[in-house]
């Protein structure tokens, strides 16, 4: 048997994995700040900075790595950012103080450059005709993941569920429908 390239499927499907890894980090600590802020023993002013240090992580980083990945392999940088990802993920699980617990954070944020990584990964290795599907695919895949853990419908949203309750204020709540709470009436 001639081995070969491995299956444009199996390379989608660890793509699709990484970025779903990526958005559920990015949204799952939002329930848990609460706990954290209990846990750690620090202020609500501290424990907003796990989340937004993540996100200005992401944001710095994502053009950064997409720009190295062009000029130094794709494949590379990606193995390094799921790396240095993997490696704030497990800090953060071990923290034992808030600081601790941020700087981890920023460490996951890297993990923004997944996303134009594994989009200029499909583009160059997949042929032409799979193209479209596999960004399709992927992109969708990864934004469900991570929107799930947050989309809750508002309590006065009439037309998508509006009988189910949620434990966060109206204003931080989507009613989970493709119109990004414009349907639903401002409590």
């Amino acid at each position: 048997m001639v081995e070969g390239r491995q299956h444009y499927n199996v390379t989608l499907g660890i793509l699709t994995l990484a970025g779903i890894a990526f958005a559920l980090q990015q949204t799952m600590v939002i329930p848990a700040l609460p706990a954290l802020q209990r846990e750690l023993h620090t202020t609500t002013t501290w424990v907003t900075w796990v989340l937004t240090v993540f996100l200005l992580v992401a944001s710095v980083a994502t053009p950064i790595l997409g720009k190295l990945g062009d000029q130094y392999g794709k494949e590379r940088l990606l193995a390094i950012t799921l790396g240095i990802f993997l490696v704030g993920c497990i800090g953060a699980a071990a923290s034992w103080n808030i600081w601790v617990l941020i700087s981890f954070r920023a460490l996951q944020g890297v993990g923004g450059a997944i996303f134009p990584l594994s989009f200029s990964i499909i583009r160059d290795e997949f042929p032409r005709e799979k193209v479209g599907v596999a960004i399709g695919a992927r992109a969708g895949v990864g934004r469900r993941g991570g929107s799930s853990a947050c989309s809750r419908p508002r309590p006065s949203c009439s037309s998508h569920g509006g009988g189910q309750s949620s434990p966060w204020p109206s204003r931080w709540s989507t009613c989970g429908c493709s119109h990004a709470g414009r349907c639903c009436s401002q409590t």
